[in-house]
């Protein structure tokens, strides 16, 4: 909440435009806060400000829904990265394995998990 808190106060009150890195910390913290909403949220004002969505972003956005047991949002945004022109790293597919091991998805995890050998 405090991260967000900061972020408002960039924009608002110092006039200053967060970045990428910015966002990404912001999202992170959202994530630690079990603030899936939040983060989803952070991530469309990203899109809206035309800022760059990298491998971090979406690792921490799948790592924030995953805390949130939101398995399908975190799988979703690992299935996504290749129209991003991103590739997923052991992060991402980390968050996205362990929302599914949080609910009855483990067939989807070990799907994940194969994927990620290849």
């Amino acid at each position: 909440v405090h991260a967000l808190s900061l972020l408002q106060m960039m924009g608002d009150e110092l006039k200053l435009e967060p970045n990428t890195v910015v966002y990404n910390s912001a999202i992170s913290a959202c994530d630690k806060g079990k603030q899936w909403a939040s983060a989803l949220q952070l991530a469309g004002d990203m899109r809206k400000k035309d800022l760059e969505v990298d491998v971090v972003t979406v690792s921490a956005l799948a790592s924030a829904c995953a805390q949130g047991q939101q398995w399908q949002r975190s799988v979703d945004l690992l299935v996504s990265m290749p129209e991003l022109k991103l590739v997923p790293n052991a992060m991402t597919y980390s968050a996205a394995i362990s929302a599914c091991s949080n609910d009855a998805a483990w067939p989807v995890a070990l799907a994940l998990l194969t994927s990620m050998r290849q």
